[in-house]
């Protein structure tokens, strides 16, 4: 059971985790050398995602659009007969720390994977933390009789409701899905107006506009054929790992793929009440050593074929080929985006 979703939290992880998914760059080999290759596509995208910036200018970026959702907030409750002081502080911002990530080191590897079950935060992940300690609304909402507080409450944030099995479930049985949950937060709620009105005016919403939601929807069906097409490396590749013990992998994803699939199915028959808790549950543990194995396989393997060099340049090839293909609809993008940033 979850209480209602924050949207300054998805927002911030929707605009920083594509950080990333954007250069093209080789994992260290054993010696620690780590060769990156530009790519020519990310440019693009840097001044809608906003990687094109320093960590410093990402957070200060993230603050102001936080005291923009405070004041839209306040007027917004004040416009509905209720009082609201705006709180910027808070909500923190925060980048991983790289030390905890070092996947291209083979005793980390030995650890933690391919990194799917990493409790830490990666470097280049923006980690955003709410508190109540200081919040002057606590105290005034905690001033109101029950009815007051719970009028103040919906008018912030909407009605409230249960989440369970990717259903918002309301009090009067009415449910709606995520993607219902967040249009009518989107107009029925002060918080949630003050997101929509932040990604109006941020460069990420370009992506669902008429003009560029065909452009995105080229971008990810190239990602898909750099994930599907198997080159000469990942035929290699999966000869090394078919030799490790690891057969029937075709493309270095399929490594990482079968360890989700094999997760997602976990969780979909998982209970508390019947299972327990999940890191200790049988099932779960032969999971994780399975990442564990697999992930190691693929560390030597991609050492041993040169793998990561030879993925890069094919990327390259497909991205200058898409980049040269989509000139104008990029540039059209990129000065869309600093218009707007």
């Amino acid at each position: 059971m979850m209480k209602n979703l924050e949207p300054k939290v998805l927002l911030a992880t929707v605009v920083l985790i594509t950080a990333a998914c954007s250069p093209i760059s080789s994992t260290p080999d054993e010696a620690g050398s780590n060769a990156e290759i530009a790519s020519p596509l990310e440019p693009y995208l840097a001044s809608v995602w906003g990687t094109g910036l320093s960590q410093e200018e990402q957070i200060a970026v993230a603050e102001a659009r936080n005291v923009f959702e405070e004041n839209y907030i306040a007027q917004c409750m004040r416009d509905a007969g209720f009082e609201y002081t705006p709180f910027p502080e808070g909500t923190t911002f925060r980048f991983g720390d790289a030390e905890n990530w070092q996947p291209e080191d083979r005793e980390w590897v030995a650890q933690h994977g391919f990194g799917m079950f990493f409790e830490g935060t990666r470097p280049d992940s923006m980690v955003t933390s709410l508190t109540i300690d200081g919040d002057p609304n606590r105290a005034h909402q905690e001033s109101l009789s029950a009815a007051e507080a719970k009028a103040w409450q919906e008018a912030l944030e909407g009605r409230w409701a249960d989440f369970n099995d990717g259903t918002f479930v309301f009090e009067d049985g009415t449910t709606m899905d995520f993607d219902e949950w967040m249009e009518y937060r989107s107009t029925n709620s002060c918080r949630g107006r003050a997101w929509s009105a932040t990604q109006e005016n941020s460069p990420v919403a370009l992506a669902q506009t008429e003009e560029f939601a065909p452009l995105f929807d080229a971008i990810n069906q190239l990602r898909d054929v750099q994930r599907a097409t198997a080159t000469d490396a990942d035929r290699e590749w999966s000869i090394c790992m078919a030799n490790a013990g690891h057969p029937d992998l075709g493309t270095q994803w399929d490594a990482q793929n079968l360890v989700q699939e094999r997760s997602s199915a976990f969780w979909d028959d998982w209970t508390w009440e019947e299972r327990g808790h999940p890191d200790r549950d049988p099932e779960m543990i032969a999971i994780r050593e399975l990442e564990i194995e697999l992930a190691l396989a693929d560390f030597d393997c991609r050492a041993e074929t040169d793998f990561d060099a030879r993925q890069a340049a094919h990327r390259l090839e497909l991205e200058t080929q898409f980049v040269n293909d989509h000139r104008a609809a990029l540039e059209a993008l990129r000065a869309a985006a600093e218009q707007l940033g």
